[in-house]
């Protein structure tokens, strides 16, 4: 989700929702903000890892995801937000949306 635009994702959410079947759950992850970015903003690349890229990481406002998600349809369940594992990962507080589609 975090490479994808807003209309991009409302479509892949529409795509969930017209796919999943009645009941069915779907769970949606992404980064929220880090040390330098804060939901709303995005960063680019165009080198990474010695490779250039046209990449752009968006954090992502876990009350605008939710409201995308119910307007394609997905019901939330529940909602977990997390601290980073320092030393492991990328030092960005993260989200996870479980949605169902309506039976």
């Amino acid at each position: 989700m975090i490479h994808l635009g807003p209309a991009e994702r409302a479509a892949a959410y529409a795509e969930f929702a017209r796919v999943l079947r009645p009941g069915a759950p779907v769970l949606v992850a992404f980064h929220t903000s880090d040390p330098d970015l804060r939901a709303g903003e995005e960063a680019h690349l165009d080198e990474w890892w010695g490779h250039s890229v046209d990449l752009t990481f968006r954090y992502l406002d876990p009350a605008a995801e939710t409201a995308a998600l119910d307007r394609a349809g997905l019901a939330l369940t529940a909602r977990l937000d997390r601290e980073p594992h320092p030393g492991v990962e990328h030092p960005s507080r993260r989200t996870y949306l479980l949605a169902r589609r309506p039976a």
